[in-house]
C-alpha cells in the first residue's frame, strides 16, 4: 500500500515536513518505520492512523514506507514471477540467457553469455509491468545505463551495452560478478576491522568517482555491493541515482531509496547532494563492524558505546559520517577515502596472524589448458558460490581434479585468507585425511594437538577455501569435513569424489564426459573431445597435420573413447609414433595403448 499526500492533509503541516522535520522526530519516525515495517498494509494503515493528531510524524513514516516499496536490492532472491519466460533466448544477436540470478527494484537480471566475446555477462532487464505503471520507470532504467556507463572505475560495477528486445523490452548489458553480496557477507558475521576499512574505502573511492562525473547514487547499502573474482568491492544499481546533468529525469521523487540508509533529509524529501552517501557509506561501515545498522535515533554517545572496542580513530569517522547536521557531516568522497585508508594502516598491527604465505599459492599450475568446458565452470561457479561444500563428482576420467583447479584459480580473489589444494590420491586411510590438509596448512607440527584440532584453530576465523580432491577412497572422512565446516563459519570445500560425501548442505555437480561429435557430421573440429585429442597431439607432436580422413579417424577416437578427457590424453599421447588411423587400430583390438606413462599421473588413474 502506498500513501500520499491527500491522507495526511487538512492539518497544515505538509509545509512543515520538507522543511521543519526535527532530528528528534526523525529518529522516532526511524524507530516506527522499524516496527511498521514487520507488518502487513492493513497493520501499516491502522498504526498510522493510532498516530492521530500528529500527522508531521505519519507522513514522514508514510514517507520511509513508501520509499522502501520503491527500493530494492540488486541481486535479492527471485520472486516466482521473475522468470519472464526468456528461458535460452538470443538477445540482440549475441548474448545467451543462461539463468535468472536475481530481481531488483526496476528489473530481472539473468547471466548470460556473451557469444562474441565468449565471457560471461549480467543482463538487466526492465520489469515490462513496472513500465506500464509508472512510465518515469523507462527514464530512470536509461539513466542506470548512463549514470553506470560514465564510470571506468575499479570499483563500480562495468556497463558493457545497452539496448532494446525485438518485443521492446530494455535491457542492460553489465559485467557477472559471481562472487556474494556484502549483504551476505555480513549475514554470516561482522567483519574484521582490517576487511570493514578497506571495503568502505573501495566504495568510497567508487563514490569520489561518480560524484564527479555528477552522479549522487542515493542508494548504497550492502546489497548493492558485490565483489569481483578478486574479491574486489564493486558498486552497482544505479536505478534511482540522481544525475546532476539529468536532474529531470529522476528528482521528481526525492525521497526515494532504502530507509534503513537514508539521511535525514533525504527521508524528508529535501533536495539531496553528494552527502547523502556518504551518511549511507557510515551506516553501512557501522553494520560491518557490528553486524547491525545503528540503532534509529541513536546519538554518537550510544553509538560509540556499541563501538567501544574500535579505534577511536574509527568512531570519530562513523560520529562524521552520521551526523545530524549535513553541515558538519564530511562532503568529500575523496576525503573519507583517504580516511579510511589511515585507518586501515593504523589498524594494520592489530590484524590477526595469517596462515604461511605459501598457502595463498598451493594450487597446482597445470602445465596444459583447459579445454571444453566453458559451461561446467560458470555452473560449478554459481554452485560454489551459493554453498560451502561443493562436490564436482563423476567416473574416474572425467577431468573433475583439473576442473577443481581451474574452478579454484578463478574464484581465488574471493578468498583472501587462500585457496588450499589437498591430494588425496595417495592416501591409503581415511584417518590420514586430517593429517594432509594439516601438513597443506603448515601446520602439521604442533607437540601432541590433534590434526583436526590444529587444522580449525588455523581456519576458524579465515575465509579461506579448501580443494580436497580425490575423496573417493576416503569417504569416511566426510565427518572431519562437516566439523571443518561447522567450527570454520568462513570456510568453503571444493571435493571431487566418484560419489558425494553425502554432508548436511552439500551441492554436488556431475562431471561428464566431453561432447563427441555425431557420426557423418561436417563439424568434427568443432567437438570438445576432438579439440583436446589434437591440442595433446600436437603438443607431443607438434608437425601433426590432419587432412579429412585422418580428422574422421580421431572423431572415432574420440567415440571410441566415450569422451573421457584422461583416455583421450593417453592416447593422444601415442601420437608421437602413431598416426591416427594407427591409434584407432590398435584400439580396435586392445586398451594396452591407455597405458600411463607419465611419471606424474597418479597410480589410482
Amino acid at each position: 500500500m502506498a500513501y500520499s499526500r491527500a491522507d495526511f492533509a487538512g492539518r497544515g503541516v505538509l509545509a512543515r515536513v520538507r522543511f521543519a522535520v526535527s532530528t528528534d522526530l526523525h529518529g522516532e519516525a526511524r524507530i516506527l518505520f522499524d516496527e511498521l515495517f514487520e507488518l502487513d498494509a492493513d497493520g501499516r494503515a491502522a498504526r498510522l492512523r493510532a498516530l492521530g493528531a500528529d500527522s508531521t510524524l505519519a507522513y514522514e513514516v508514510a514517507s520511509l514506507l513508501n520509499a522502501a516499496s520503491r527500493s530494492g536490492d540488486f541481486l535479492k532472491l527471485l520472486p516466482s514471477e521473475a522468470g519472464g519466460g526468456l528461458g535460452e533466448t538470443l538477445i540482440a544477436g549475441r548474448y545467451r540467457i543462461v539463468r535468472p540470478l536475481g530481481s531488483g527494484a526496476m528489473g530481472d537480471v539473468y547471466l548470460a553469455s556473451d557469444l562474441q566475446l565468449e565471457r560471461s555477462v549480467a543482463l538487466k532487464f526492465l520489469r515490462p509491468a513496472a513500465a506500464v505503471a509508472d512510465p518515469t520507470t523507462v527514464a530512470r532504467f536509461r539513466a542506470e545505463a548512463r549514470a553506470a556507463a560514465r564510470l571506468d572505475h575499479p570499483h563500480a560495477a562495468t556497463v558493457y551495452d545497452s539496448g532494446e528486445t525485438d518485443d521492446g523490452r530494455l535491457f542492460i548489458v553489465m559485467a557477472y560478478y559471481a562472487g556474494e553480496t556484502l549483504r551476505e557477507r555480513i549475514a554470516r558475521a561482522p567483519l574484521a576491522p582490517r576487511d570493514a576499512l578497506k571495503i568502505a574505502a573501495q566504495v568510497a573511492s567508487a563514490l569520489a568517482a561518480a560524484h564527479a562525473a555528477g552522479i549522487v547514487h542515493r542508494d548504497v547499502k550492502p546489497a548493492n555491493v558485490l565483489f569481483d573474482a578478486e574479491g574486489a568491492a564493486r558498486l552497482a544499481d544505479f536505478g534511482i541515482a540522481k544525475l546532476l546533468v539529468d536532474a529531470d529525469v529522476v528528482t521528481r521523487d526525492a525521497a526515494v531509496g532504502t530507509p534503513a540508509y537514508m539521511s535525514p533529509e533525504q527521508t524528508r524529501g529535501d533536495a539531496v547532494d553528494a552527502g547523502i552517501d556518504l551518511w549511507a557509506l557510515g551506516v553501512m561501515l557501522h553494520e560491518m563492524l557490528t553486524g547491525h545498522r545503528p540503532r534509529g535515533g541513536a546519538t554518537a554517545e550510544t553509538r560509540n558505546k556499541t563501538l567501544e572496542s574500535f579505534d577511536t580513530g574509527v568512531c570519530a569517522l562513523l560520529d562524521a559520517l552520521l551526523h545530524d547536521d549535513r553541515a558538519k557531516r564530511p562532503t568529500s568522497a575523496t576525503a573519507v577515502r583517504d580516511a579510511l585508508d589511515a585507518l586501515a594502516a593504523a589498524n594494520a598491527a592489530a590484524v590477526r596472524p595469517r596462515l604461511p604465505e605459501v598457502g595463498r599459492g598451493a594450487l597446482p599450475n597445470p602445465l596444459t589448458r583447459l579445454i571444453g568446458r566453458d559451461r561446467e565452470l560458470v555452473v560449478a561457479h554459481a554452485l560454489l558460490t551459493d554453498s560451502r561444500l561443493l562436490t564436482l563428482t563423476g567416473p574416474g576420467g572425467t577431468g573433475k581434479t583439473r576442473l577443481s583447479i581451474e574452478l579454484a584459480s578463478r574464484v581465488r580473489g574471493a578468498y583472501p585468507d587462500g585457496v588450499w589444494f589437498v591430494p588425496l590420491a595417495e592416501i591409503a586411510k581415511s584417518a590420514l585425511v586430517p593429517w594432509s590438509v594439516a601438513q597443506v596448512l603448515g601446520v602439521s607440527h604442533s607437540g601432541s594437538v590433534p590434526p583436526i584440532d590444529r587444522v580449525i584453530a588455523a581456519l576458524s576465523t579465515r575465509r579461506a577455501l579448501l580443494v580436497l580432491d580425490n575423496m573417493e577412497h576416503v569417504l569416511e572422512a566426510a565427518p572431519f569435513v562437516a566439523k571443518l565446516l561447522a567450527e570454520c563459519p568462513t570456510l568453503s570445500v571444493l571435493a571431487t569424489s566418484r560419489a558425494p560425501l553425502a554432508i548436511q548442505g552439500e551441492q554436488t555437480f556431475s562431471v561428464l564426459p566431453l561432447a563427441t561429435p555425431i557420426a557423418g557430421a561436417t563439424d568434427i573440429g568443432a567437438s570438445d573431445a576432438v579439440q583436446l585429442f589434437v591440442n595433446r597431439a600436437r603438443a607431443v607432436k607438434p608437425s601433426l597435420v590432419l587432412d579429412d580422413e585422418s580428422l574422421e579417424a580421431v572423431a572415432e577416437i574420440c567415440r571410441r573413447l566415450d569422451g573421457l578427457p584422461l583416455a583421450l590424453e593417453l592416447a593422444a599421447a601415442r601420437a608421437t609414433l602413431l598416426s591416427p588411423r594407427a591409434i584407432l587400430a590398435r584400439l580396435a583390438t586392445s586398451t594396452e595403448l591407455l597405458r600411463a606413462d607419465s611419471v606424474d599421473r597418479p597410480a589410482r588413474h
